[in-house]
């Protein structure tokens, strides 16, 4: 019998997708500062016009953008692996990851704490010392804001390393079989979803807030931990990537009647439902969950479809797409610290935010981090490839 599973050198649908899924949590940072939700930096809307429109769209872009990336990191890390050792995948991990967390944690996330408390301090060198206080964010300037991705995916990949090599190296054959026997029935995708409900179901009555601070966030945890390692088995076995491809059109019905639904709860006094507020709150849980997960598998079988084939654009766009992201917040931060007071209307302000931030963040990345080893190791890149021909012995 053959144990091993057949899996394309490259999957450009994936490397789209990832640089999508960037531009998406891009735009809704900047985004949320024109949104009543709190955030670092707030303009204020006196009439609420954009601030409502946006805001109904990112409760749709807020159920799936990072379940979306999760599921993309999951199935890159099957690729990642690669003919590794566990050891040398945990250092490669280790580099990639955990030193931009440090890194971005003392140089890349104090200017956002420094601007949303400004009036606070004298100057930003007089607030720099309050980090090494090591009082994490709220009550003190110790954090990692944007970068708890990083972190989760950190962990993940850790606590993960003994069933991804066991799944690798052929030994999970027979478990492969019976779950692809199992996803490749009508509707048997739902099956997953319902392994998230029952996770959220046992853990957010203890941990029913968002945090991202690890410690007491493992009801989200878990929540984006099962996309990470559905988008592994699914990339793991050509098959189940391809049961994606096939579906797609019906996991679009699912993802657009779940979202209508979504979108009653939203609208809709609950005050004219005939439930009470428990049972409300439990069904909007629900729906939000589905339209995450069929959203993220919708978007993939389309990615498929549409996006299997490479341009010079996306290798470039593809290396450059994490340090972007390390970056992103910190820049529509500061910008948005100084366009907010600025009498321009909400969507004037909102468009120039979101070009500038763009331009300014792609800016840094290719000026200060491409160039330079240095900084590439602080933003999880690879050295830069030797020139050939760079030595050329004299006659």
């Amino acid at each position: 019998m053959n144990t091993t599973i057949n899996r394309p050198a490259r999957r450009y649908d994936l490397d789209w997708m990832r640089v999508i899924a960037i531009f998406i949590v891009l735009d809704y940072h900047e985004a949320m500062v024109f949104v009543p939700w709190g955030f670092h930096i707030k303009n204020d809307i006196s009439d609420g016009t954009t601030s409502s429109v946006l805001a109904t769209i990112m409760v749709w872009l807020h159920q799936w953008r990072m379940p979306l990336l999760l599921f993309i990191s999951g199935a890159s890390t099957y690729l990642a692996l690669g003919f590794r050792s566990p050891k040398k995948f945990l250092r490669e991990r280790y580099r990639r990851l955990f030193f931009p967390v440090l890194f971005g944690m003392l140089v890349i996330v104090p200017p956002q704490v420094y601007y949303e408390r400004i009036a606070e301090w004298t100057s930003f060198w007089h607030f720099y010392p309050s980090i090494f206080e090591l009082v994490p964010y709220p009550e003190g300037s110790f954090s990692w804001h944007h970068l708890w991705f990083v972190v989760y995916l950190l962990f993940y990949s850790v606590i993960s390393v003994p069933f991804f090599f066991w799944i690798r190296k052929g030994k999970g054959y027979r478990f492969q079989e019976r779950l692809f026997l199992l996803l490749s029935k009508p509707g048997a995708i739902l099956s997953l979803v319902i392994i998230i409900i029952a996770s959220q179901a046992l853990l957010r009555p203890y941990f029913p807030d968002e945090t991202h601070a690890l410690v007491n966030d493992w009801a989200y945890f878990v929540y984006y931990y099962l996309f990470y390692l559905f988008g592994f088995l699914f990339c793991a076995d050509d098959r189940l990537w391809k049961l994606l491809f096939t579906m797609r059109k019906t996991h679009l019905i699912w993802a657009s009647v779940s979202t209508v639904v979504m979108f009653v709860f939203y609208l809709v006094s609950w005050e004219r439902f005939p439930w009470n507020y428990e049972t409300l709150d439990t069904l909007w849980s629900i729906v939000r969950i589905m339209v995450a997960w069929f959203w993220v598998i919708t978007c993939l079988g389309y990615g498929q479809r549409y996006l299997s084939f490479s341009r010079p654009f996306l290798k470039v766009a593809n290396e450059g797409i994490y340090p972007f992201y390390i970056i992103h917040q910190t820049v529509i931060i500061i910008l948005a610290y100084y366009m907010v007071q600025l009498s321009w209307l909400p969507g004037i302000k909102f468009l120039s935010l979101v070009t500038l931030s763009f331009v300014c963040t792609v800016a840094f990345y290719w000026v200060l981090v491409r160039p330079f080893n240095v900084t590439r190791f602080c933003f999880g890149m690879k050295p830069k490839p030797k020139e050939k021909g760079a030595f050329v012995k004299a006659d």
